[in-house]
């Protein structure tokens, strides 16, 4: 009974010092500098000011749509009314963070919760009796909320999850997916979903080393 009782402490002291080994593991500075910017674009994108989420944008994308073309389009969907606005997001890196030839990258699966207004705003009597017009009319309001829908999973991607709330005529996005950390030559942390999206080429953004990794 005492060797079974020894044999049982030293197992559960084997345990605890491989538990608390693993929680006071010490992080790479890039896994450190991955930690903070993460932390920094889920504030972001919590507050919704969606133009700041730019200063993390994989720099690859704006061979495809300028910067410039992105803040603009940014700023006219947040004056219209209908900018997403995250309320829920978890993002969960892969470790440990993989090699390529610029720097260093990791997947990071992620979920996220979003609202947006079905009804933009509107300016001008005449705009906005147009609208009233389509609230009004059950079918003009079908057809209008079809086409809305459509947009949005062709701009969100297949996993997007989209509902509409029709007491509060807000839509209810629910979205899986994952996106690419990319440090490039130790510029700092950037990111780029990779969800799948017909409206993006990876393979014309990424690096070939990362994309031959990931396809």
């Amino acid at each position: 009974m005492k060797n079974l009782t020894k044999i049982l402490m030293n197992c559960l002291l084997v345990a605890s010092f491989a538990t608390s080994s693993s929680l006071f593991a010490k992080e790479s500075p890039d896994e450190a500098g991955l930690k903070t910017a993460l932390e920094s674009y889920e504030k972001i994108q919590l507050s919704g000011d969606m133009s700041k989420t730019l200063d993390y944008t994989y720099p690859g994308m704006f061979k495809i749509v300028p910067k410039e073309a992105m803040a603009s389009a940014l700023k006219q969907m947040s004056s219209s009314g209908m900018a997403p606005k995250v309320t829920k997001l978890e993002q969960k890196p892969e470790l440990p963070l993989k090699k390529y030839e610029d720097g260093v990258f990791t997947k990071i699966p992620y979920s996220m919760e979003m609202t947006m207004n079905m009804v933009p705003n509107t300016e001008g009597d005449e705009k906005k009796a147009q609208m009233k017009e389509t609230l009004d009319d059950p079918a003009k309001l079908k057809q209008f909320t079809t086409i809305m829908t459509g947009m949005l999973k062709k701009s969100l991607g297949d996993s997007a999850e989209v509902n509409i709330n029709k007491d509060t005529l807000k839509y209810e996005i629910k979205k899986t997916g994952a996106y690419l950390a990319i440090n490039e030559k130790d510029t700092g942390w950037t990111f780029l979903d990779t969800t799948p999206n017909p409206m993006i080429k990876l393979d014309q953004i990424l690096p070939k080393e990362i994309y031959d990794s990931i396809k």
